[in-house]
């Protein structure tokens, strides 16, 4: 499938913003969208959908996002990591960010379990400008391991065969994406990486199991390392970061849940430990 979008889809006329969404992943894709419609309307209006049916594009496109069908009717509902189906679905997102790149300057990848906190395309813009890098990550810490479900990379032929690799590793087996691109990275290293302050751009690692005061304070949350619908969900209920309608009786026990945690996990580190 080629594309071609005009300058006026682009941020600034130079970036592709764009996201995957299979049926099951819909309303994570349209929480995204919720939450960019919160605290930059204007990136929310920059997003785009590639989905895996029409049907999905359809329903996505009904609430105000920009779609575009993939007819990929054979992929699974909803990968779960590493199971039936994920390499095959992970291996979407570099093929599509290969083809992004023949007319755009640099391509914006973000998974559907992400959410926005605060104004975030101008903070993107201003990153890209002061950056020679060929892809500014997000980085899970403590560890620093490079995160492939936030990053932004630039045309260049390192980042094409990069992402040739990325897609044609991934779509073999239901490998993990991330693992691979860490082990490649630090094996090649044939592309130059900026790492995204963890901080301000927070992955799962940095905010679930730290008891931290009140949510989280990350201009970006990434909601990885959850396993299924379900538990997802419920997490970003937790911390405040489910941005479609609910009922409030839902939303209210989810974050009493997350304060019942956090006040027993403060309680446990205060209490001393016994002498051996």
């Amino acid at each position: 499938m080629e594309i071609d979008l005009p300058p006026a889809r682009l941020i600034d006329g130079r970036i592709a913003f764009f996201t995957f969404a299979t049926r099951g992943f819909a309303p994570f894709v349209l929480n995204l969208h919720a939450s960019l419609r919160r605290h930059d309307p204007a990136l929310a209006d920059k997003l785009i959908a590639f989905c895996a049916d029409r049907r999905t594009a359809a329903e996505l496109a009904a609430e105000g996002v920009c779609t575009v069908a993939c007819d990929s009717d054979d992929l699974p509902e909803f990968a779960e990591f590493e199971g039936p189906g994920f390499g095959r679905v992970v291996s979407c997102k570099f093929a599509l960010a290969r083809r992004l790149l023949r007319s755009a300057d640099y391509v914006w990848w973000c998974d559907g379990d992400v959410v926005a906190r605060d104004a975030l395309g101008d903070r993107i813009l201003d990153l890209v400008a002061g950056s020679d890098a060929d892809l500014l990550m997000q980085c899970e810490s403590p560890g620093d391991r490079l995160n492939t479900g936030f990053w932004i990379a630039r045309r260049s032929p390192a980042v094409d065969d990069m992402l040739a690799d990325m897609a044609e590793q991934t779509a073999r087996a239901d490998v993990d994406d991330q693992a691979y691109f860490n082990e490649r990275h630090a094996r090649a290293g044939d592309v130059t990486i900026a790492a995204l302050d963890p901080d301000e751009f927070a992955c799962g690692n940095r905010f679930y199991h730290r008891h931290l005061r009140g949510a989280p304070r990350g201009r970006v949350l990434h909601f990885n390392y959850a396993v299924g619908r379900g538990n997802k969900q419920e997490l970003m209920r937790q911390h405040g970061a489910w941005y479609l309608e609910q009922p409030r009786s839902v939303a209210r026990r989810a974050r009493l849940r997350h304060l019942r945690l956090t006040l027993r996990g403060r309680i446990g580190a205060r209490r001393p430990r016994s002498a051996s």
